[in-house]
């Protein structure tokens, strides 16, 4: 088996063990990057965002998983966020580090009531 299959599985697996998917939540308040809405950034929210690119994943909160707030989820997102966490990178704009709604019109958001 290749290297890049072998590394695709165990990112697969890593998905699939700590779920891809975010809980849902009932309102469009957020903390950026918190991809998985488990009120904290860390790995599991880039994670989050890299099952949602890559596995088909769905969210509720596209918003929280644009952690650069340039109106997109993408590639840039998750790396946005390691480098944040383990590379004294920047810290994702608002609403963060507190909850809050976004103050930057974009065509993404949140699943309201």
């Amino acid at each position: 088996m290749s290297r890049s299959r072998t590394l695709f599985g165990v990112v697969l697996s890593t998905l699939l063990l700590f779920g891809a998917t975010p809980a849902a939540r009932a309102d469009d308040l957020f903390i950026r990057g918190d991809a998985n809405l488990d009120g904290m950034l860390d790995i599991g929210d880039p994670i989050s965002t890299l099952g949602l690119l890559f596995s088909g994943g769905m969210t509720t909160c596209q918003d929280a998983h644009d952690t650069n707030d340039d109106g997109a989820t993408d590639i840039a997102d998750p790396v946005y966020s390691l480098t944040f966490q383990f590379s004294m990178g920047s810290a994702p704009f608002p609403p963060f580090p507190a909850c809050g709604s976004d103050p930057t019109p974009d065509g993404i958001g949140c699943l309201t009531n």
